[in-house]
Parts: C-alpha cells; structure tokens; sequence
C-alpha cells in the first residue's frame, strides 16, 4: 500500500468542538444540519467513539443514517450504538 500512496501526512485527533464543527460542516455541504439529523445525546456517542478522528467520524455518522433510513426511526442514541456496533463487528472482521 505504501507504494500507492504519494503524500503521507499525520494529524492529531480533532477536539469535541472540532469534532461538531467537522460534521456540521460536512452536512451543510449537502443541505442538512445535525440538529435535523442526529439527537444531542447521539451526536455526543458519535463524538466519543470516534475519538476525534474524522475518518471515524465520517463512519460512524453514514452507519447511523443507514440505519435511521433502514428503521425509519430518528437518529437517537440507540442507532449511533447500534451503529458503533456494527462498525466495529465489521472491523473485526477484516
């Protein structure tokens, strides 16, 4: 892998008010705001399991709006730890 890539960078993990201000950010982009989206309590798991890392962010956040459109329930804190579950059962596996 290390062949494929050209630029190599690390960055430290974002802090919490990076952390909301990275995802209200990205849903902006499309339309959207958290608060429309994501419970405060759910935004707040998602935050803390992701541990400042956007890659993780952007994860967890996708799994908990499939699972919101797969359930056609709000994103409240039992998806986001649903879908934390899931994210990780899936990394296990691979």
């Amino acid at each position: 892998m290390t062949e494929r890539v050209a630029v190599r960078c690390n960055i430290n993990p974002l802090t919490r008010a990076e952390s909301l201000r990275y995802v209200e950010h990205r849903l902006q982009r499309v339309g959207g705001a958290s608060a429309s989206i994501f419970t405060a309590p759910a935004l707040e798991l998602i935050l803390w399991k992701a541990r400042g890392i956007p890659r993780r962010i952007n994860i967890l956040c996708h799994t908990a709006m499939l699972f919101r459109v797969r359930t056609r329930r709000a994103a409240g804190e039992p998806l986001a730890r649903a879908a934390s579950r899931y994210v990780r059962r899936k990394a296990a596996d691979s």
